[in-house]
């Protein structure tokens, strides 16, 4: 796959948003996140899914991930792609899923959008879905 050099101002951007999403979970309880979500506090304007876009947030995701200074979770990445997608106008489904591994119970978030996975999607077929939060009001 060759590799496309991405604007400065979309790595700048999915680092603040994989920090914020990292604060979030780290500050904010889930009961409330997930309240928030359900209400649709943090809905934007919905408009029609622009593929290159939709590419460029995940592949800004991918890049800044690995070189922030914390770890980032799935979840975290999820957080972050949901909320950049959404200041686009761009519709998404985050996925929160779990699966028995190893004989643990393992958890999983995914992010869709566009008919395809934006983040998490490596994985995403090993995990049985539990919660499903899209533009009515997703993370």
């Amino acid at each position: 796959m060759p590799t496309f050099r991405l604007p400065r101002p979309i790595m700048i951007e999915s680092a603040a948003a994989l920090l914020l999403a990292r604060l979030a979970l780290l500050l904010v309880p889930a009961r409330r996140l997930l309240r928030g979500a359900r209400s649709g506090a943090w809905a934007g304007q919905a408009g029609l899914p622009q593929d290159q876009d939709i590419a460029d947030v995940a592949r800004a995701l991918e890049r800044a991930a690995r070189r922030v200074p914390f770890t980032c979770t799935c979840l975290v990445r999820a957080m972050a792609g949901r909320a950049m997608l959404r200041r686009r106008g761009i519709p998404c489904t985050l996925h929160l899923g779990v699966a028995r591994q190893n004989g643990a119970l393992a958890a999983h978030a995914w992010l869709e959008a566009g008919g395809g996975v934006v983040t998490g999607g490596d994985e995403a077929p090993n995990f049985v879905p539990l919660v499903r939060l899209g533009d009515g009001g997703c993370l």
